[in-house]
């Protein structure tokens, strides 16, 4: 579970609503038996169930594993829990509501984030006139049409929803990626100068966090790295990305 984009949201709001999550995880982070065990008990005492599975990474038939997974407990979920609303983030579990909205049709906010064929067309070579591009551009339009709510991340993607499939403004929500402001505490109309002053930064360090080798604009972001070297003498990148390159 992603601990800024979902975490943060969760246990906020758990203190007025009942949650249950289900996601699917990677090999990898459900190896890490001291963290999964943290997150567990973070949840419970915020009482927030989660029921997680292993996600599959194993070509067609993973990702059909996958599929059938999220389908098959998100029903279960749905049968023997009162749920109100069902939020999906991504077009993965988008695709197995899809495939039961013959039979149930619960509260929905799609959680678009950003559009997902697309992105793959741009980064991971999906041409336009094949199958899986135009199948997840016909699941995109059906999520919009059939959710209750949609979220996107900027306000330029709110006015391309609204021109482009005449969603009406209403509903149509700008929610950014979260920043916890108690963790993270912002300075405002501060000069660089006072802040190196007051906070002893005698070595700048500036975070990436995510993938490289699919990421949008790296170059344009060493730039900025680079252009920010030229204000102060001691500069460091860190990256931390489980990319291969």
């Amino acid at each position: 579970i992603g601990q800024s984009q979902i975490l943060k949201y969760i246990l906020h709001l758990s203190n007025d609503y009942n949650f249950t999550i289900l996601s699917l995880e990677k090999e990898s982070d459900l190896a890490e038996g001291k963290k999964l065990h943290q997150c567990n008990k973070i949840l419970q005492k915020s009482h927030v169930k989660w029921k997680y599975k292993k996600y599959s990474q194993s070509g067609v038939f993973g990702y059909f594993n996958n599929f059938v997974q999220l389908g098959f407990y998100t029903l279960k979920i749905l049968i023997f829990q009162k749920i109100s609303i069902v939020h999906i983030r991504g077009y993965a579990p988008g695709f197995a509501l899809w495939a039961m909205s013959r039979f149930i049709k619960p509260q929905v906010i799609f959680d678009m984030r950003g559009y997902w064929p697309d992105e793959k067309h741009d980064r991971a070579g999906w041409q336009k006139d094949s199958m899986r591009y135009r199948f997840f551009k016909h699941l995109e339009l059906f999520l919009l049409n059939f959710s209750n709510h949609v979220v996107v991340l900027t306000y330029e993607s709110k006015k391309y929803l609204e021109k482009k499939y005449l969603i009406h403004t209403n509903k149509i929500s700008v929610i950014r990626t979260c920043v916890d402001e108690v963790q993270f505490k912002p300075y405002f109309n501060t000069p660089a100068s006072i802040l190196r002053s007051e906070q002893h930064i005698e070595e700048l360090r500036v975070g990436y966090v995510g993938t490289i080798d699919t990421a949008y604009n790296f170059s344009k972001f060493l730039f900025l790295v680079k252009q920010i070297s030229l204000f102060h003498n001691n500069i460091k990148l860190i990256v931390l990305t489980g990319s291969s390159k």
